[in-house]
């Protein structure tokens, strides 16, 4: 039958192997997550963190299931190889602590600390060594430990609870309330383990706290990495947000782009039959009219089609210039332009584009001798709404082709200078 103290040993062992299952399952969560978050070093740091944790309490175990004398008394404590263990256990746990505190500095102000973690390496070896040779025992190993678990923790716990407003989340409160929990605790335990060690027996007030305490490091672990995944999501939903915003505008841009003609930059008949720029247009009464580059296919012939391009620009040029902020213009066809005018008179319209084009300047070409005059005809027609829109751009259609018909009959009629 087990007396009180090997009873009470072996619940501190049970909870050292729970704690080991615990961390161990933490490890595995973490390391997979950071492989599909492999530009998250902060996250990388903790997934390390927890990796030195699990060694850690692997050591533990090992010295209490491995070397002799399950109940550690003060001359086991005093072997080398016990000692040895207690160094390594002391040294992984401040790694552990490294890694918390390098983790969170990343995060919260995104230093790169790779280049102090030679001087705490060693620093903390110096450390380990020291710890046991003057503590000898564990429980004096964890007394030398706490004022730096409560200083890293308290850190910790201050980085992330004072993030500006905007970059406060969940989980940034969790992991920051966890921290300051777990700073509290290692005070806790720096009285507990303390008091143990001087007294040399559990009967003192806070014997519970030192047989539990592997209890209560699971469970506080496990809500800190519970904090620590939720931060990772967080940070994984704002990157998609943005991505998806990203995508958002290069769609509007490309549904844009696919509405306009690339050369001219006029809307195209796609966008007239989506009813881009008709809010106006289909809200009152208005005309339309349509306008034929007469020339282009000679121009084409004669001067290249660079120069045929060039002449299609100027047409539109002219015709912004002649119209308000209100109308619309449409590359319709290959050489046939619409416009819309909302509230115009047909006369108006004619007036206005038919004025613009008859006054324009004859434009330098590329591969023209000299410079080539725009001609151009134009026909409009009224509509009283948008029902009748697409019947005022058949009859604009018509009425130019009639002007074109009679342009060519003078042409015709025009006697051929000798």
């Amino acid at each position: 039958m087990l007396t009180p103290e090997q009873a009470q040993t072996l619940v501190s062992y049970v909870g050292l192997i729970v704690q080991l299952v615990g961390s161990l399952l933490l490890v595995v969560l973490f390391f997979l997550l950071r492989r599909n978050m492999s530009r998250k070093g902060y996250f990388a740091l903790w997934s390390w963190a927890w990796l030195f944790i699990t060694l850690a309490i692997l050591t533990l175990v090992f010295r209490y299931r491995v070397m002799p004398n399950l109940d550690a008394n003060a001359s086991s404590d005093d072997q080398l190889p016990v000692q040895l263990a207690y160094m390594a256990y002391q040294f992984l746990k401040l790694l552990y602590l490294e890694c918390l505190v390098a983790g969170t500095v990343m995060y919260a102000i995104g230093l790169r600390t790779r280049r102090y973690f030679a001087i705490t390496f060693t620093a903390a070896i110096a450390y380990a060594v020291i710890s046991v040779l003057f503590g000898h025992s564990l429980n004096a190993v964890v007394v030398w430990q706490s004022p730096l678990a409560v200083v890293g923790y308290a850190y910790c716990a201050w980085s992330l609870l004072r993030l500006a407003p905007s970059r406060r989340s969940l989980g940034s409160e969790i992991t920051g309330t966890i921290f300051a929990l777990s700073a509290g605790m290692w005070a806790l335990y720096a009285g507990a383990f303390g008091l143990m060690e001087w007294r040399g027996s559990m009967a003192n007030p806070l014997a519970a706290v030192v047989r539990n305490n592997s209890f209560v490091d699971i469970f506080v672990e496990v809500l800190l990495g519970f904090g620590m995944v939720v931060m990772l999501m967080e940070d994984a939903k704002r990157e998609v947000d943005d991505a998806h915003a990203e995508l958002e505008a290069a769609h509007k841009d490309l549904t844009k782009e696919a509405r306009r003609d690339p050369l001219t930059r006029a809307l195209n008949r796609r966008a007239f039959s989506e009813g881009v720029g008709l809010e106006s247009a289909k809200a009152a009464y208005g005309a339309v009219v349509m306008i034929d580059l007469d020339n282009l296919k000679v121009t084409n012939d004669t001067h290249g089609h660079a120069a045929g391009d060039a002449l299609l620009v100027y047409l539109v040029k002219l015709l912004r210039g002649s119209l308000r902020p209100s109308d619309r213009v449409y590359r319709w066809g290959g050489d046939e332009f619409l416009a819309v005018l909302p509230g115009a008179t047909v006369d108006d319209a004619e007036y206005r584009i038919g004025g613009a084009l008859a006054t324009a300047m004859p434009i330098d070409l590329e591969g023209a001798a000299e410079p080539v005059q725009l001609l151009a005809s134009i026909g409009g027609a009224r509509y009283e709404g948008a029902e009748e829109m697409y019947r005022a751009i058949e009859a604009a259609d018509h009425a130019m082709y009639a002007q074109k018909a009679r342009r060519k009959a003078r042409l015709a009629k025009t006697p051929i200078p000798a």
